[in-house]
Formats: structure tokens, C-alpha cells, sequence
């Protein structure tokens, strides 16, 4: 709607000028039989765009990316969509600390998705981040939920447009992860119907559409009164204009940053025998606060995560020395030999020898 109200105001006023508007194609294919020019986006029919095309009546398109041939009387107005995906990553390394980023495309292939995806992982990248990508072949329900699942907390997901930040607002929520307290959404075009169908209602990227519907009907008329090949007839707008922002990117809460400075300490301290209450210590909260964050943000517990950071250096140091496997359970912080055998099997399907054989090069 705010493309056409673009066209409208550039074309109304112009002496001469008549226009139709074709609510879908079967009205467009009455319509474009005596028309003398066209503006059309993606879901016009292509046999009926074809066919205009090849009669030569000016045909400019907005974000279709199905032509390869391009005929002078073809012309293209495109929005600027690594722009787009470049101000995703900017606003949300503006407005928090996120352990991951991800990135969910159109459902099917679509240029625009493409190019936002790889604008948004560029500009992690040259930041220090990566961005992990949900995959279309993953289907959009219960793959979407795992996938969600998946990521490390809090999360900063980009969504393609906003009906699939919708979709995986309904994802989270089935999948009972909390937004924006683990993962926070941002979408693109600001369509209020999707933005504000959810609970919570989705933060969205606003481009000044309505200077698109401008620059194609300028392109036309152009086109009607140019001589052959006189005109450069693919133009790309830049035009993001703001964040719309509802509660779907609040900032992580402190929780999010306590879980952050929790992990560190794990991560360098769990083969030195610590346990929850040494955690909780070291962040100056008690135990039971400690363990309320932990539900909040983790799917696993205080405890859970140390053991598991003590068994991943003891599978490393039993595939990279010979060190009997005695002392190596003494230096990753476990006490008591049997212990570390039996969580040590449960973890891994195999005992430390059968494993030191199978991985040791």
C-alpha cells in the first residue's frame, strides 16, 4: 500500500495520465491489454509480464528478480536489501551483549532473503560474531522449534520479513522459550497486522516504501518519453528508515549478563573442583538466585553445565596424552575415580579406554 501511494502521488497530477489499479491477475490480464504502460511487483503472473514485455509497452518491476533478459523496455526499481540486513546486525549489537545470532529466510528461495541474510552475517562477522543459519529444508514447524532450541541464550535472532518473525514468535512460544528474555525478533517491512498479532509484539525494520512507489513511477514515465537505451533502468533504493521497536528486542536483562559472567567462570574454573555454591560465590548472589537465573536462561542446571565442561576436558587431554586416566580424572576436578567413570560412560557410550582407542591418533 505505501509503494502504491508513491506511484499515486508522483503520477495523479500529471496531465494525461490515467490510472487503473489490478486487484489480481485476472484483472491485471484485462487491464494490461490497453494500457500503455506498466508498474508491477513479484506475484504478477509471468506469462501475462511476458507478454506486455514482448508487445514493448514499458514495464518497470518492483523487487522481481525472475527475469534474466532484460529488453530496453524492461526496468527495475529494487530496495536495498543489504542495507537492510546490515542495520539488523547494527541495531542489535547496539541495544546488548547476545551469546548468538541467527538469521531465518523466506520460506522459499528469494533473492532479497539471500541478500539480507548475507548482509546481516557479513556484519556480525567483521564485528566478531557469527550468525547461524536456519535452513528452509528443516520445514517451518517443529524444525523451527528445535533450531530456536538450539541456540546458545540470550539469543538475537533476524527474520526475513515479518511474517516469518511471526512464525517463529509461535515457535518460541511452543517450544517455551521466553522473548525477550532468551532470544529477541526483529522482522522487516513494519506490517502491523504481523507485528502486533504475536505476544509479545515484534520489533520491525520500517524502509520508506512509499519512495519506492515514487522512484517507479518516475522510472515509467521516463521510459514513455525516452529514446532507446538513453536511461539506466535498474535503480536500487536505499531506503531503511528506522527500527519500529515493540517488545520483541526489550535489551537482555541483567540475568542475561549474570548467566554471561556465570559461564565464564565455569568455562575456566569447573576442572578445579568447584561446584554451584563456588558459582554462586564468586558472583556475590545466593545459591537459590544463582539457580532461578540459571531456569530463566539455561536448559540445563548449574551443576549439569560443570560437569559437562569438566568431561570435555577430559576427553581432550584422553585423546591428546597418555597420561593414565587415573590422574587425568584427578586433574579435570573429579574426586573419586568410579565417579568419573560412571558419568563418563553415560556421557559418551564408552568407557575413557574404549574411547582413548577409538579417538587417539
Amino acid at each position: 500500500r505505501n509503494i502504491l501511494a508513491g506511484v499515486l502521488k508522483r503520477i495523479k497530477d500529471r496531465d494525461g495520465c490515467t490510472i487503473r489499479i489490478a486487484c489480481g491477475n485476472d484483472e491485471f490480464r484485462r487491464l494490461s491489454g490497453f494500457a500503455s504502460a506498466i508498474i508491477a511487483d513479484a506475484s504478477a503472473d509471468i506469462e501475462i509480464l511476458q507478454s506486455t514485455i514482448a508487445s514493448g509497452k514499458p514495464v518497470v518491476l518492483l523487487n522481481d528478480w525472475r527475469f534474466k533478459e532484460q529488453p530496453p523496455n524492461l526496468g527495475h526499481v529494487r530496495t536495498d536489501d543489504g542495507e537492510i540486513g546490515f542495520k539488523a546486525a547494527d541495531y542489535f549489537l547496539s541495544i546488548g551483549r547476545f551469546r548468538s545470532f541467527g538469521y531465518i529466510p523466506a520460506y522459499t528461495d528469494k533473492e532479497w532473503s539471500v541478500k539480507r541474510g548475507r548482509a546481516f552475517a557479513l556484519r556480525l562477522k567483521r564485528k566478531g560474531h557469527d550468525c547461524r543459519m536456519f535452513s528452509k529444508e528443516n520445514g517451518e514447524g517443529q524444525g523451527l522449534e528445535s533450531w530456536l532450541k538450539s541456540l546458545a541464550k540470550p539469543a538475537a535472532i533476524f527474520c526475513a520479513w515479518d511474517k516469518i518473525a511471526a512464525d517463529a514468535a509461535y515457535a518460541a512460544q511452543k517450544a517455551r522459550i521466553k522473548i525477550p528474555s532468551q532470544i529477541v525478533l526483529l522482522g522487516v517491512d513494519n506490517d502491523e497486522i504481523y507485528c502486533t498479532s504475536t505476544s509479545p509484539q515484534i520489533s520491525s525494520i520500517e524502509f520508506d516504501a512509499e519512495n519506492e512507489g515514487k522512484m517507479a513511477a518516475d522510472l515509467m514515465l521516463k521510459m514513455l518519453s525516452a529514446r532507446k537505451n538513453s536511461i539506466s533502468r535498474t535503480i536500487c533504493c536505499g531506503t531503511v528508515k528506522r527500527v519500529v521497536e515493540r517488545e520483541s528486542t526489550k535489551p537482555p536483562a541483567p540475568a542475561a549478563f549474570l548467566i554471561e559472567r556465570a559461564l565464564k567462570f565455569i568455562a575456566e574454573n569447573a576442572v578445579k573442583g568447584i561446584g554451584p555454591q563456588d558459582v554462586a560465590a564468586h558472583l556475590g548472589i545466593s545459591r537459590t538466585l544463582l539457580d532461578l537465573r540459571f531456569r530463566e536462561m539455561e536448559s540445563g542446571t548449574v551443576g549439569e553445565l560443570i560437569m559437562e565442561r569438566k568431561l570435555s576436558v577430559l576427553s581432550m587431554m584422553l585423546r591428546k596424552s597418555k597420561i593414565p586416566a587415573v590422574r587425568l580424572t584427578k586433574e579435570c576436578g573429579f574426586g573419586n575415580i568410579n565417579h568419573a567413570k560412571a558419568v563418563f560412560k553415560k556421557r559418551f557410550g564408552m568407557t575413557m579406554r574404549e574411547w582413548r582407542r577409538q579417538n587417539q591418533s
